[in-house]
C-alpha cells in the first residue's frame, strides 16, 4: 500500500491509544469535579430552593426572547416563529452543579412549556413537568420530516393538560404538504376541554391549518379566552370562537367575502364575544369600493351595517392596521359600528406606498371624524378623560405618527420612532401610526382635529437628521399654525432638529403684549446634534438666514431672556438636556440662569470634557 507523501505514520498501538483515551477521560470527570467544587462554593448556590426556581425561570424567560422577530410582529401583529432555544437554551441550569439539578429537575413549573421539536425532549419535558397546565408550541414539517409528527404523539395523550396551545404550518418555500401529512396531524388531534390560549399561524395558501380548525369545530374548546390567527378566512373561525374570549388576534385573514360582506361577518363575530378585552385586526379590513360602504354625500358619518352598533363593553384595547389607504373607508366604518368605552386605547395604523394622489389623501380623511368621535367622547366621559398629553412625531416626508394620554405626564420625551412605549404604566387614549404616508398632508389634516386646548405635555420630535435648508412639516404644522392654540402646556419636549425651531416658538411679542405657551414650565431638549448651520425662522414663518450653532444658541438664550424680561412668572423651573451633543459646559452654565434647575445626562458630560 502506498502511503501519501506527507501523512503522518501512527506511531501508537491500540493498546496505547485505548490508554491515553482512559486518562484523557479521567482528566475530564476530575476537571468537571472539580468545577462542581468550585461552584458549590459560590454564595449564589447556596439560595433556598424556592429563589433558585424563581432565578431559573428568568433564564427560561431571557433565552426564549426572540432574537430578531421586529419585522414579522410589526407585519403580522405576532411573532410566527418556533425556536430550538425555547427548550434548549436555559438547559446550561442543571449542569452547574449537583443541587442546582436536583432543584430544577424537581420544579414542575420549569417544564410546562414544550416546542413539538424532538421526541426525547418532548417526553423528558411531559415527565418532568408532572400534571401542571402545558403551554404547547410546534410545527406542521415538510413531510421528508415525519418524525416532526411522531413527537406530537405523547402531546396529544396529555390533552386535558394543555392550557395554551401555537401551531405553525412550517413551509418556507409554500410548498403544499401530502394529505396524508395533513391527517396524521387532524386525526391524532384530540378533544382539548381546558384549552385557554390559541394560536395559528399559517402561509397564504396553507389548507392544512384551516383543516385543523375544522376538526375543533366538532370539539369546540369551551374554555377559550385568547385566540391569535394568522392567514385564515372568517368562515373558518366564526364557528368555534368562545364567547368566554377576552382576547383576539387576527392577521392577515384571506378575503373569502369580500368589502360589505366581510366586514358584517367580523362584526357578527365580535357581537358573539362580548367580554372581549383586546381586540387586534392585521391587515384585515375589505377595500373601499363597495358602494355599500360609501358614505352619503349629507353625512359625514360611516354606515351602520346594523340596526345598533356592537357593544364590546370591556374593551381596554382596540387595534386596527391596514395595509392601503383604500381600507380607511373600511376602517372608518368598523370604528362606526362598535360601541366601547371611551377610556379604551384606539390604536390606528396605516401602512401605503407613497399617497400623493388627491383620491388617495381624500381617503384619510375617513379616519379624521371617527377620530374626533373618540376624543369627544373621552372629554365627555364621567369621569372625563380628556387629552392632556400629546406627542407628534414625524421619522421624515413619509410618516407621522400621534400619541395621546389622559394624564398630564410629567414628562414625555420622544422616543425612536417604533421603539414600544414605556411611559411608566400609562396607556395612551390613541395612537395614530402612518407609515409611507404623507406627512405633510397628515400634519395638517389631523393636527387641527386634536383638542388642542386640553394639552398639558407636548412632545415634539424629528428623529433624523433633516437638511438645514428644508423646512420640515412637523415644525411647520406646530409652530407657526397650532401653538397659539395650546395655552396650558407645562411641558415641552423637543427632540433633534425640531429644536432649530425653538427660540422662534417661544419668543415673546412685545409688540401684542403676548407670549407663546405663557404656563410652560419644564423644557426638555433630546437628541440635539445640529449640522454644521441651522435654519432661523424669519417673521413670515419661513426659514430665513442660515446661523451657525453658536448663533442659534444665542439665539435661543435670547428669547428664553426675553420671556424673562416680559413676565419673571415665565422663568422656568428645569431644563433637562438628553443626548445633546450640540450642548456645551458654557451653555449648560448660561442655561441656568433661566431655568432653577438645570438637568443634563452623560453623553453630555462627556461634551463638557
Amino acid at each position: 500500500m502506498r502511503r501519501r507523501a506527507g501523512a503522518v505514520r501512527c506511531t501508537l498501538t491500540p493498546e496505547e491509544r485505548a490508554g491515553l483515551c482512559r486518562q484523557y477521560q479521567a482528566a475530564v470527570k476530575r476537571a468537571r469535579d472539580l468545577a462542581t467544587r468550585l461552584n458549590e462554593d459560590i454564595w449564589v448556590v447556596g439560595l433556598p430552593d424556592e429563589f433558585l426556581i424563581e432565578i431559573f425561570k428568568w433564564s427560561i424567560t431571557l433565552c426564549m426572547r426572540p432574537v430578531n422577530r421586529s419585522a414579522e410582529i410589526e407585519e403580522y401583529g405576532f411573532d410566527l416563529s418556533i425556536s430550538a432555544s425555547d427548550i434548549y437554551g436555559w438547559l446550561p441550569v442543571t449542569q452547574v452543579c449537583s443541587r442546582w439539578r436536583r432543584v430544577a429537575l424537581g420544579a414542575a413549573t420549569l417544564w410546562t412549556r414544550i416546542a413539538v421539536i424532538s421526541l426525547d425532549c418532548v417526553e423528558t419535558f411531559l415527565r418532568r413537568s408532572g400534571q401542571l397546565p402545558l403551554d404547547i408550541r410546534g410545527e406542521i414539517y415538510h413531510p421528508s420530516r415525519l418524525d416532526g409528527f411522531a413527537s406530537w404523539e405523547p402531546v396529544f395523550r396529555q390533552s386535558h393538560r394543555i392550557e395554551r396551545l401555537t401551531i405553525q404550518d412550517y413551509n418556507e418555500n409554500y410548498y403544499r404538504l401530502s394529505a396524508e401529512t395533513t391527517r396524521i396531524l387532524i386525526e391524532g388531534l384530540p378533544e382539548l376541554p381546558n384549552l385557554k390560549k390559541l394560536k395559528v399561524a399559517a402561509p397564504p395558501d396553507s389548507w392544512q391549518v384551516p383543516s385543523i380548525l375544522r376538526h375543533l369545530e366538532e370539539r369546540p374548546p369551551v374554555s377559550l379566552e385568547s385566540a391569535e390567527i394568522f392567514g385564515l378566512t372568517l368562515p373558518d373561525l366564526r364557528s368555534w370562537f368562545s364567547p368566554n374570549m377576552t382576547h383576539l388576534c387576527l392577521s392577515n385573514i384571506a378575503p373569502l367575502y369580500e368589502d360589505a360582506a366581510r366586514l358584517r361577518m367580523l362584526l357578527e363575530i365580535l357581537k358573539t364575544l362580548p367580554l372581549l378585552q383586546t381586540v387586534k385586526l392585521w391587515n384585515g379590513l375589505p377595500w373601499a369600493d363597495d358602494p355599500e360602504l360609501e358614505i352619503p354625500f349629507d353625512s359625514r358619518e360611516p354606515r351602520l351595517l346594523f340596526d345598533k352598533p356592537v357593544s364590546l363593553p370591556c374593551l381596554r384595547l382596540l387595534h386596527v392596521a391596514s395595509t392601503s389607504s383604500d381600507q380607511c373607508l373600511a376602517l372608518a366604518t368598523l370604528l362606526a359600528n362598535l360601541e366601547f368605552p371611551a377610556t379604551a386605547e384606539l390604536n390606528l395604523l396605516v401602512v401605503d406606498e407613497e399617497i400623493d394622489t388627491e383620491e388617495d389623501l381624500q381617503a384619510l380623511e375617513y379616519i379624521g371624524p371617527a377620530l374626533t368621535k373618540r376624543l369627544e367622547a373621552s372629554a365627555t366621559h364621567q369621569p372625563p378623560a380628556p387629552v392632556r398629553a400629546l406627542r407628534l412625531d414625524a421619522e421624515s416626508d413619509a410618516t407621522a405618527k400621534f400619541t395621546g394620554w389622559k394624564e398630564s405626564l410629567p414628562s414625555l420625551a420622544p422616543m425612536p420612532y417604533g421603539a414600544p412605549k414605556a411611559i411608566g404604566k400609562a396607556s395612551p387614549l390613541f395612537e395614530l401610526s402612518l407609515k409611507s404616508v404623507s406627512a405633510r398632508a397628515a400634519l395638517a389634516l389631523f393636527v387641527p382635529l386634536l383638542p388642542l386646548e386640553t394639552i398639558e405635555t407636548l412632545a415634539v420630535g424629528l428623529l433624523m437628521r433633516w437638511p438645514a435648508f428644508d423646512h420640515h412639516p412637523l415644525e411647520e404644522c406646530i409652530w407657526k399654525q397650532q401653538l397659539a392654540q395650546m395655552p396650558n402646556i407645562r411641558t415641552l419636549c423637543v427632540t433633534g432638529a425640531s429644536a432649530t425651531f425653538l427660540p422662534e416658538a417661544l419668543r415673546p411679542h412685545p409688540e401684542t403684549e403676548t407670549v407663546p405657551l405663557p404656563m410652560l414650565k419644564q423644557l426638555e431638549l433630546s437628541e440635539v446634534a445640529f449640522l454644521h448651520k441651522v435654519p432661523l425662522v424669519n417673521k413670515t414663518g419661513g426659514a430665513g438666514e442660515m446661523l451657525e450653532r453658536n448663533q442659534w444658541f444665542e439665539v435661543f438664550t435670547g428669547t428664553l431672556q426675553a420671556r424673562a424680561d416680559l413676565n419673571p412668572e415665565l422663568r422656568l423651573e428645569k431644563i433637562h438636556i438628553n443626548c445633546a451633543q450640540s450642548i456645551r459646559e458654557d451653555d449648560i452654565e448660561e442655561l441656568e440662569k433661566y431655568a432653577d434647575e438645570v438637568i443634563w445626562d452623560l453623553d453630555v458630560l462627556k461634551s463638557k470634557r
